[in-house]
């Protein structure tokens, strides 16, 4: 952020002026300390579940239990992406777990411990060891996730707004979407927490034409700009105006994405979270780990907090 202005100074806009145009949560996320760095462009960037209404039904699909019991009866498969940090996250996020950003770029994660609402991260894992051995679960990756929809192999798969197309096509009048399960630790029911984010237009402070560069910002950002930013790409507006379309209140991805708000979590990580999180859901999603051993378990989790927390070089 140190190379980066306030770039709404610059277009004769006032903070109250942006905080009026914007959704809260989006102008809180792009500032540091009350000082705001960027024009939110983008909201509801998360993932939650879709789901074929003709095989699981809306009580299937509040937990994994009972969702992939109803796909494995209909002999179809539900899909996630266990080796991404962005995905994998929202087993320990519900559980209670954190991840944040350090001062100096590192990143800080409690993932090998006990969370503050008395889960074990080695629970944690086990839950989800027992949904990924599942015969009914089919695991995915960020690069296959539309394929694998496509295939009309899977009742129901974890995604974003990018699937929705794909997603419709598929299910057809059938199609549907909803918040992510729950899951099981050690007896008890946890909700999962998405990881929640916006993206961003800001402008670099070593920009030779700083005012046309913010005015660039927030024209990218107005409400026109995001309206066909949804029409085109699907991607949710942050701002309050072009979230008024009745087309946006009542597409089924918009509705499932952005009720995630309230059970999402904002991650906040360094740049060396993303390899050792992928590798470590990897593990899971191909069953290298025993859900009977403990012991191994742990030393996964260990290794995961020792790649993520290593100083930056």
């Amino acid at each position: 952020m140190k190379r980066l202005i306030q770039c709404f100074a610059k277009t004769g806009k006032s903070l109250d002026d942006i905080k009026s145009t914007y959704v809260a949560d989006s102008v809180e996320a792009a500032s540091i300390d009350g000082k705001l760095y960027a024009f939110p462009a983008t909201g509801a960037n998360t993932y939650f579940l879709y789901y074929d209404s003709s095989v699981i039904t809306a009580e299937d699909a509040a937990t994994w239990d009972t969702l992939l019991k109803a796909a494995q009866k209909a002999k179809k498969k539900v899909g996630m992406t266990f080796n991404s940090g962005w995905y994998n996250a929202s087993f320990f996020y519900g559980a209670g777990f954190t991840t944040d950003l350090n001062a100096d770029g590192t990143t800080a994660i409690d993932w090998n411990g006990t969370s503050a609402d008395g889960h074990s991260g080695v629970d944690v894992v086990k839950s989800m060891l027992d949904i990924a051995s599942n015969p009914a679960f089919q695991p995915m990756t960020s690069d296959n996730g539309s394929n694998l929809i496509a295939s009309g192999d899977l009742c129901a798969a974890v995604s974003g707004t990018w699937d929705a197309e794909v997603a419709s096509k598929v299910w057809g009048d059938n199609y549907a979407a909803i918040k992510l399960p729950a899951f099981s630790v050690a007896g008890k029911d946890v909700q999962m927490r998405p990881a929640y984010g916006y993206k961003f237009e800001a402008v670099n402070a070593y920009s030779k034409n700083l005012g046309w560069a913010a005015l660039l910002a927030q024209f990218m950002t107005n409400e026109e700009s995001q309206t066909i930013r949804f029409e085109k790409r699907g991607e949710v507006p942050t701002n309050n105006a072009s979230l008024q379309a009745d087309s946006l209140k009542t597409n089924i991805a918009v509705v499932a994405a952005v009720s995630e708000g309230e059970i999402g979590v904002i991650q906040k990580v360094g740049g060396k979270y993303w390899d050792p999180a992928s590798t470590f859901g990897e593990l899971i999603a191909k069953g290298k780990l025993s859900a009977k051993d403990d012991k191994k378990i742990q030393e996964a989790l260990d290794n995961l907090v020792a790649g993520v927390t290593a100083p930056l070089s």
